[in-house]
């Protein structure tokens, strides 16, 4: 059963706050940050603390002339990842496919992504997959082994969005996916976008990056092993867009064009 959730998208800065810093844990305090409300005044002073009491997001301006502080009640908190400023950055040479491993390759990704993805003989061999902004830059790359016994199965170069395929001109369904040949599929279809997490973390910046899409419709469609995460990620979703979760029991990527049509057609009836 799909459950959909309709709800107005908030522009205030009391909004602004709860979804930029959702992440916070239980006691943990942000300070030094830029108020949304004032923005810092002439000199830009970052006098913004925020923090976090159980399901209470509260925060303070610490201007003078600033009034900006208050407190909001976060019942859907999801555990949101901030960034890790000490990620250390993928060093590799990336070149074009062989034909054997182009001819690999189709067996499992779409047409669409498939000239774009290129390979590496360091970190024990891997395909390379981009990593593709909003606005169509690549901006770096997933590097991902199918190679069982090589550990980790991916790596990602330093990146803190969601990698996009499809219209990206006036995106209207927006299916956010786990990985890219995911999201690359389900692009392929002419009303969809699909947007990989890279990964099941949602962190405010990836949310930010979702969000500022403005899309008219989000579907949360995790894998199978990810479905509370879905499940909270679209509660969160849907305070500030309409959005819905679609349980599923196969991933995206290794769906048939049958299956691919008819969860799609599915999707369709209840938004077009």
């Amino acid at each position: 059963m799909l459950s959909l959730s309709r709800l107005p998208v908030y522009t205030n800065y009391q909004d602004h706050i709860g979804l930029s810093y959702s992440h916070l844990r239980n006691g943990e305090v942000s300070a030094g940050n830029l108020c949304p409300a004032c923005n810092g005044g002439s000199s830009k002073e970052r006098t913004l603390s925020v923090g976090r009491t159980g399901d209470r997001l509260w925060w303070r301006c610490w201007r003078a002339s600033c009034t900006c502080k208050g407190t909001l009640q976060d019942n859907a908190v999801i555990a949101f990842t901030p960034r890790s400023e000490n990620r250390k950055r993928l060093h590799y040479q990336a070149r074009s496919l062989t034909k054997d491993e182009e001819t690999f390759l189709a067996t499992k990704v779409s047409n669409d992504l498939l000239p774009r993805v290129r390979y590496t003989d360091q970190y024990g061999g891997r395909y390379c997959f981009p990593m593709i902004s909003r606005t169509g830059r690549i901006e770096g790359y997933v590097l991902r082994t199918y190679d069982k016994d090589t550990k980790p199965k991916v790596l990602n170069d330093e990146y803190d969005r969601c990698s996009w395929h499809g219209d990206l001109a006036s995106p209207s369904k927006v299916v956010i996916v786990e990985d890219i040949p995911s999201a690359a599929k389900i692009g392929e279809a002419y009303d969809f976008v699909g947007v990989a997490l890279l990964g099941t973390t949602c962190t405010s910046e990836k949310l930010s990056d979702i969000l500022d899409a403005r899309a008219k419709y989000y579907i949360v469609c995790l894998d199978e092993d990810a479905t509370n995460t879905a499940v909270a990620l679209t509660v969160k979703l849907s305070k500030f867009a309409k959005c819905m979760v679609v349980p599923l029991t196969k991933d995206i990527k290794d769906f048939s064009k049958e299956e691919l049509d008819s969860f799609l057609k599915k999707i369709r009836e209840r938004y077009d």
